[in-house]
Order: C-alpha cells, then structure tokens, then sequence
C-alpha cells in the first residue's frame, strides 16, 4: 500500500492511471496497492512486484483493459506513453525430448501513442518503428522478469506452464508432473513481441521542452 497526492477523493489506483493525472494534481492522497501473491497449493510463497504482476497478466491473457508504458528515450533525448489496447500471447514448447523441453512466448500486441515530451526526430516511419520496438521490448522483458521470478526465485509455475504442456504432451506429462517445478524451472524461454501502433495523429509534429 502506498499513497499518491491528487485533487481527487482518495481511491485505488495504480501507478500507470496516476500517471495520467500527474499535471492535474493538487495534495489530496491516493492510496493505491501494487503487486501481487503468489500461492501456491493454498501456501504463500512469495510477491510480485507491479511490473512482474504485469508480465504474469500478459503472459496469461488476462488483461482486462489498456495500460500505459512509459520510456526515456536518451537519444536524441525525449520521454513517450505508449497506450497498449490489444494484447494477446501465446505459450508453445517448440522442441520437447526426455532430456531437454525449450519454450517460446508469442505476444502480439497493439497501441498509439498518448503523449511525447523532448525533442524527436521526424515523426515518420522509422520513428513509428523505433518506438513500436522499443515498447516490444519494454512488454518482453516485463514478462521475462514474471518469469524468472517464477523459475529462479519461487521454483513454483504459478504462470500456468503445466497446463499447456500437459495437453499438448501429456505422456510427458505423466512422466514430469511429480518433479514439474524443478523441470520447469530449467527450461529456457525465448520471447518474440510484436507490437504495432496503429493510431498516429501526431504524425508530422515535432515536439520540443527546454525543460526536459
């Protein structure tokens, strides 16, 4: 539990949607939780932070509205809010053996841009592209942190590993399912994010603060 200062009436809110009311605010608090359990077999094992708790949600398909992504951008030196609408992953075990199991994580995803501050390029192509892997690479590695969060910290497959893999293989399944955790916590996992930001109502702007 934290606490935020807005003119609003004090409610839950996370860091993301405080965001969005930064310049409005007045010293009011908002009081906001952040993160998550993890349990295991009705057992607490450990939390997560915000940005892994976001990785678990994309990973599961379980977000349930847009959210923000926000990035510093050193060169040439600007600061952007991404607004993802539209996510979808995708979790496939491209090789599996008795000696060796690899994962892929496939995300596509989509977004526009809620906000530049600082001094760009040329808003055209290659800078739509630029940001779209950047963002990309923002979503990966929230997810790769939910995961080595699950498979060095907490040894435990609360992102739901099991359930994929005992339907697609489940005579290997048989085989793993009393030693699961220690399997899973050995397997490598690849990330492939595509993102594409569809909405550019910006396009052909320059934006430029001396005070950034």
């Amino acid at each position: 539990m934290g606490f935020y200062y807005s003119s609003k009436t004090p409610f839950t809110i996370d860091f993301q949607e405080y965001l969005k009311l930064y310049w409005k605010d007045t010293e009011q608090p908002i009081a906001y939780v952040s993160g998550g359990a993890v349990i295991d077999k009705d057992r607490l094992v450990g939390w997560l932070s915000p940005i892994e708790l976001r990785g678990y949600l994309i990973l599961s398909n379980k977000i349930e509205q847009s959210f923000s992504i926000y990035k510093e951008i050193t060169d040439p030196g600007f600061k952007i809010t991404v607004d993802i609408t539209n996510v979808e992953s995708k979790l496939e075990f491209p090789y599996v053996s008795d000696d060796n199991i690899t994962a892929a994580v496939t995300v596509k995803a989509t977004g526009f841009i809620t906000e530049l501050y600082g001094e760009i390029p040329a808003y055209d192509e290659t800078f739509i592209k630029k940001i779209e892997d950047i963002v990309a690479q923002e979503i990966a590695s929230e997810i790769y942190l939910a995961v080595n969060r699950a498979q060095n910290d907490l040894r435990t497959d609360f992102l739901g590993f099991h359930k994929v893999f005992k339907v697609r293989y489940p005579k290997q399944w048989e085989k793993l399912k009393e030693n699961w955790c220690e399997v899973f916590s050995r397997i490598p996992v690849s990330y492939n994010v595509n993102l594409k930001i569809r909405h550019r109502g910006l396009m052909g702007k320059y934006f430029h603060t001396e005070d950034w």
